[in-house]
């Protein structure tokens, strides 16, 4: 997905039908990474999803969410987008002059 000339705006929606939905976190990764890589981050390295957020720096990025079970902290459920791009920048046409 590409955005011109405007930001992008992330929402992310977690549900748990059986128990109340716990920690909801998300990664903005420069590259694809696997399962395995992406449990190799630390903590620190998530952010913690409260409400939805607005990008607005010109790059390209995969953001990757994980949802924990309260009840079972084993539980996560993965999820992330293809690549996105955000590209503020107008275009500009320079054409030679007429002689």
């Amino acid at each position: 997905m590409k955005k011109y000339g405007q930001a992008a705006t992330v929402v992310i929606n977690a549900t748990d039908t059986e128990s109340p939905m716990g920690s909801v976190q998300y990664y903005l990764a420069k590259e694809p990474m696997t399962q395995a890589q992406l449990q190799a981050l630390s903590d620190a390295d998530w952010q913690t999803y409260t409400a939805q957020f607005t990008i607005t720096e010109n790059k390209q990025f995969i953001l990757y969410a994980r949802a924990y079970d309260p009840a079972d902290p084993a539980n996560v459920a993965w999820v992330s987008t293809d690549v996105l791009e955000i590209d503020t920048i107008s275009p500009v046409i320079v054409m030679p002059p007429v002689i």
